[in-house]
């Protein structure tokens, strides 16, 4: 690796081991004790470190996490994980919007007691679940979660990657079936679902944070001044204890309480000056190809044409204008249950 990326670039990296020992899944990752693990982790983690000592390879140098919006009570070695691989079956656990953040708060505990909090954290995997599969994850609600999960996470770590790219996993079954609820940001045809065009728009926000809040972050770029708004909606208290009767693969969106619009009024201090103004919506007008594939009749034979109407059909909706600012700007802008919204502003000379 040194040799073909340069040790400039090698040494920015962070290696870690995946074996998840402590996972009693039937037929998992790591067949041994946890001592035959330790022993396993320190006699690798020596030989990369006299290979060459910059290497960043786990703990020690940086602790690396899984996290999953489940809580404790949940246990692994039951029979339903292993059910979920084998027969493709829909599993749903209680869900709570901050179970991520409760899991992360008494991580950074532990290591405060082990002297340890001075490591930066670094997030390999995090989704809402770690099964195959949950229908809400097409649906336009993964977009708001994203966001509001990720406004979380800013503050504690220094890396979150999300599980996965595509619903083609190696560690589950695919389904053939459209909108069978994977853990991608795309399906296994490559079309975006909505919390695809989610990250595309948190990676238009600037680096510097003016202000952020629950529902919203405000930043500064070269470019400009970025606001991203959401509207996230938790769970319907039936489908927050596991029963799934509150959705069908026709109908997600009743496993939800208090879909109300979100209605933000804007004061945003600006330099006075004419402003280029975009604003890109996600929400189930546009952005969804899982809401526009449900007003197309749900169909369930796609070939390759219909798939690429789908992808275009179903891109966030873009408006742009022109505003003339005089030391401020004033506005009231809505946001739909599940929807996500970016406003741009960059100032023309």
């Amino acid at each position: 690796m040194i040799a073909r990326y340069g040790v400039n670039e090698v040494r920015q990296w962070y290696f870690d081991f995946w074996t998840a020992p402590n996972l009693k899944v039937p037929n998992g990752y790591w067949q041994e004790d946890m001592e035959s693990f330790l022993l396993f982790y320190r006699v690798t983690y020596i030989s990369l470190k006299n290979a060459y000592e910059q290497l960043r390879i786990g703990t020690p140098d940086y602790v690396c996490v899984h996290l999953y919006n489940s809580d404790d009570s949940f246990d692994f070695g039951k029979s339903v994980f292993a059910a979920s691989l084998i027969n493709r079956e829909l599993v749903l656990l209680k869900y709570e919007k901050d179970t991520i953040l409760y899991n992360l708060k008494k991580m950074k505990t532990l290591l405060e007691n082990q002297n340890m909090s001075h490591l930066p954290i670094l997030i390999s995997d995090w989704n809402n679940t770690y099964f195959s599969r949950d229908l809400t994850r097409d649906t336009c609600f993964n977009a708001a979660y994203v966001c509001y999960v990720t406004l979380q996470l800013m503050d504690y770590v220094k890396i979150a990657s999300y599980r996965s790219l595509s619903d083609i996993h190696e560690d589950f079954y695919p389904s053939e079936q459209l909108f069978m609820g994977g853990p991608g940001i795309m399906d296994m045809n490559g079309l975006k679902k909505s919390v695809y065009y989610a990250f595309l728009l948190l990676d238009k926000l600037g680096d510097e944070v003016i202000e952020k809040g629950h529902t919203y972050i405000m930043t500064r770029s070269e470019k400009g001044y970025q606001v991203l708004l959401f509207n996230f909606v938790t769970y319907e208290s039936l489908f927050n204890v596991n029963d799934t009767s509150v959705i069908s693969y026709e109908q997600r969106y009743d496993a939800y309480s208090g879909a109300d619009t979100l209605i933000v009024h804007l004061f945003i201090k600006l330099a006075s000056g004419d402003y280029r103004f975009k604003k890109t919506e996600v929400n189930r007008d546009s952005g969804s190809v899982y809401d526009f594939w449900q007003r197309m009749g749900s169909p369930q034979t796609t070939d390759t044409q219909m798939l690429r109407y789908m992808n275009y059909k179903s891109m966030p909706a873009l408006a742009v204008s022109h505003v003339t600012v005089e030391d401020s700007l004033i506005f009231d802008i809505e946001i739909p249950p599940h929807g996500v919204t970016l406003l741009e502003f960059e100032q023309i000379f």
